[in-house]
Order: structure tokens, then C-alpha cells, then sequence
């Protein structure tokens, strides 16, 4: 699952509500850090030889799972680097899961291979 953030803001989907909120996105790598930190949690920086303007924090929840956040230095791509890294997405996988069930041949290609 990815949640791009780069817009400054998340619309979440509330069950039951009929609505979609807006939150604030905007989230910068030292107040991500500093939550991390208070938190216990631990977490990698990887950086990118090829991408000098982007770098990510990788923390790992659980042992199957892991989340990734990655950061630009820039609130948008004319603007010059900024003093913090920005939140661009968010990236989460599982690394164990069930096995994908066959494709039911007798249903029509929904055009994603499904």
C-alpha cells in the first residue's frame, strides 16, 4: 500500500460516515524522527547515490512487516532544498501472506491481470 502525501494533505475514508476528511500532511524528517524516538521505535535512513534529493526511513513494525517513509528536500520540485526533509509517501508491505488464489478463468479480464 502506498499513501502519497506530497499534496499536504490525506483524505481518510470513515466507514459509516458518508464522508471522507481531509488531515494535514505535512510532516517533516526530524518531527517523524522525534515521534520515533519518543516512541522506542527503531529505524534506517537509506539514501540513494542516484537521487541526492530524496532519502527514506524504514522501520519495521512487526517481523513480517515493513513501512517506509520517504522524504524530498524540496516543498515542491522549483522551489530550492529546504532546511528538513519533506514526507513525499508512505510505503507499507507484508512479507508473509497467503498465496494469491488462482484466476477464475470464467470471469472477464478486469485489465489488471485479475
Amino acid at each position: 500500500m502506498s499513501i502519497p502525501v506530497w499534496q499536504r494533505e490525506v483524505e481518510l475514508a470513515v466507514p459509516g460516515s458518508g464522508g471522507s476528511p481531509s488531515v494535514p500532511s505535512r510532516i517533516t524528517e526530524s518531527e517523524l524522527v522525534a515521534a520515533f524516538s519518543d516512541e522506542g521505535c527503531h529505524w534506517e535512513v537509506i539514501e540513494y547515490g542516484r537521487l541526492a534529493d530524496q532519502r527514506t526511513l524504514q522501520t519495521s513494525p512487526t517481523e513480517e512487516v515493513r513501512v517506509s517513509f520517504t522524504f524530498i528536500d524540496r516543498e515542491s520540485y522549483d522551489a530550492p532544498p529546504g532546511d528538513d526533509w519533506i514526507l513525499s509517501n508512505v510505503n507499507v508491505w507484508g512479507l508473509a501472506h497467503r498465496e494469491c488464489p488462482e484466476q477464475d478463468r470464467n470471469l472477464p479480464d478486469d485489465g489488471y491481470g485479475v
